[in-house]
């Protein structure tokens, strides 16, 4: 049965997808179903205790939904929405998809991630260099310290929650030369300028500092040794003395030179 349904280049039968294919699967599964069917039944503090149990872990993941916003206060939202944020909660930090191990262990103890990140990175490949907006889709690559995402007309950004984030970036880096990279970031609006001085670290060498302001984007290059970055994940750590004011970043650029 399994050999049928991957050769076959129409898995869902038609139009309507579905699992007919498998019907003739389940007399495979009648006794044992009859089995759990039958113990229950018998014992009726097991699927009580199950329920409430399931009951119990429904309700925490619903209340962590609501702290973290992804619930609406003052609308109705539908069982499939809701359903589909618990999943996301759960395989979140620091929960991760458990059907995952052990490949997940593997990649947090070769690459010093959180095991929770396998999800997200473990399909990336590496790159013999790097170009990245901070975009929705650019929050698997962002770790700790990051806040929520925005932009504006000159592009899309993410926050920076305090006085440091981190980002990692998948990289293959050929050969021995130098290494060029590009940031651009800004702080908050604000009346007057705000201008704060940014520190860029990789890999725990800080790389260089520039001050980006309020009333526009500002971009800095910095050249770097080719080794102080690894063949795999890079941290890239983006550092400022003044928490209490944000800065977004907007993009950030690694090349080698020529």
């Amino acid at each position: 049965m399994a050999w049928i349904n991957g050769a076959t280049p129409d898995l869902g039968a038609g139009w309507s997808f579905g699992g007919r294919r498998f019907v003739s699967c389940l007399v495979l599964f009648a006794p044992g179903l009859a089995l759990i069917a039958h113990t229950l039944s018998a014992r009726p503090m097991i699927s009580i205790g199950t329920l409430a149990a399931i009951a119990l872990a429904w309700n925490a993941l619903l209340m962590e939904q609501y702290r973290g916003g992804l619930l609406p206060g003052d609308e109705t939202v539908s069982f499939g929405r809701m359903t589909r944020q618990q999943a996301e909660v759960y395989t979140r930090a620091p929960y991760f998809y458990p059907f995952a191990f052990p490949a997940n262990v593997l990649f947090a103890w070769r690459t010093r991630l959180p095991i929770d990140a396998y999800d997200l990175l473990g399909p990336e490949r590496l790159q013999p260099s790097v170009d990245l907006e901070l975009e929705g889709a650019a929050g698997r690559f962002l770790l700790e310290g990051w806040g929520a995402p925005t932009g504006d007309d000159t592009g899309s950004a993410w926050w920076m929650a305090g006085s440091s984030a981190t980002l990692v970036l998948p990289l293959r880096l050929p050969g021995d030369q130098r290494v060029r990279v590009d940031v651009r970031a800004r702080t908050r609006l604000a009346d007057p300028v705000m201008r704060l001085p940014l520190s860029i670290a990789v890999n725990g060498h800080t790389i260089g500092t520039f001050t980006p302001d309020s009333n526009h984007t500002s971009s800095a290059a910095f050249e770097t040794a080719r080794q102080i970055w690894v063949d795999g994940f890079n941290r890239v750590a983006f550092t400022t003395q003044e928490p209490a004011w944000p800065i977004a970043i907007y993009r950030i650029t690694v090349i080698p030179i020529e």
